[in-house]
């Protein structure tokens, strides 16, 4: 597994011509010293929940490209019940909630036990870029949480609530229209 993982860092270097090969090489020590990191055995942290909290965006697009992380590591939770794209909104991580929002196998409305999904968090951070992504990448504007609110009403922000009701009243219409067309 050791030798695996080196030869995909260096084939990874080879093949996208990397000069910030350093960071590869330390990330591949990183988690040589500890394979567990790429499951989620670490109180349910894996390398990619310790990226998208602390914001190493650099590692967490390596982690991407280099490991190739399966649906159930990139929506993998904590035991706390934190994905990776909870814990990048937690923290105000836009250019992580982005990366992460382009992967194919992410779930962008996994629902926390406490805080609900990670719109739900954007909004109460009235972190507007963030809800704005969000937004844009069809997270659902009506799940509740476990305190039965939607997301909008836990922003305070006035152009946050805006961004949201104009995304509602457009989603009511695109379902009125598919349900007219078929």
């Amino acid at each position: 597994m050791k030798n695996k993982i080196i030869s995909q860092a260096v084939q990874f270097i080879i093949e996208n011509k990397i000069t910030q090969f350093k960071e590869l090489i330390y990330i591949n020590e990183f988690i040589q010293e500890d394979l567990s990191l790429l499951t989620n055995k670490n109180n349910g942290w894996n390398a990619l929940h310790y990226s998208c909290f602390y914001g190493g965006e650099q590692m967490t697009d390596n982690l991407i490209k280099l490991f190739n992380p399966s649906e159930e590591l990139i929506n993998g939770l904590t035991n706390d019940g934190y994905s990776p794209l909870h814990l990048a909104c937690i923290k105000g991580h836009t250019n992580i909630v982005r990366s992460l929002l382009f992967l194919k196998e992410i779930n962008v409305n996994l629902n926390h036990k406490k805080d609900g999904t990670p719109l739900h968090i954007a909004c109460k951070r009235n972190d507007m870029q963030i809800v704005s992504i969000l937004v844009s990448f069809k997270a659902s504007l009506y799940v509740k949480n476990s305190k039965d609110q939607l997301p909008i009403e836990l922003t305070t922000d006035e152009n946050i609530k805006k961004i949201l009701k104009k995304a509602m009243i457009y989603s009511i219409k695109e379902d009125k229209d598919s349900y007219i067309n078929g």
